[in-house]
């Protein structure tokens, strides 16, 4: 986040592999729950609305500035596990990269590298 765009996640914080695997996040940027959901981003990870809405992500958090910033996320790709893992969001739940969606994070970007990139999703 910066003073310029408050709502704006900083393409450096999702901390990309530049020019190896340009489409990954970095395991610790989002700090999941390794072994038991290992498909599972933890929402704390995100900024959320302080004790009145302590499970949600602020809308405003993930606004898409088009071609201007397009690293942003978009809100609307995520979806929440509510009751059963209140603090989680289904990465299956992310949506692919199509005409429909483009500033959208394709799900095979999300890469599971196990014992080659630890650090990776």
């Amino acid at each position: 986040f910066n003073s310029t765009h408050p709502y704006c996640i900083l393409p450096s914080s999702l901390k990309i592999f530049n020019s190896t695997h340009p489409y990954c996040i970095l395991l610790f940027s989002f700090k999941i729950f390794n072994s038991t959901h290992p498909y599972c981003i933890l929402l704390s990870s995100f900024k959320i609305f302080n004790s009145t809405h302590p499970y949600c992500i602020l809308l405003s958090s993930f606004k898409i500035f088009n071609s201007t910033h397009p690293y942003c996320i978009l809100l609307s790709s995520f979806k929440i596990f509510n009751s059963t893992h209140p603090y989680c969001i289904l990465l299956s739940s992310l949506k692919i990269f199509n005409s429909t969606h483009p500033y959208c994070i394709l799900l095979f970007s999300l890469k599971i590298f196990n014992s080659t990139h630890p650090y990776c999703i």
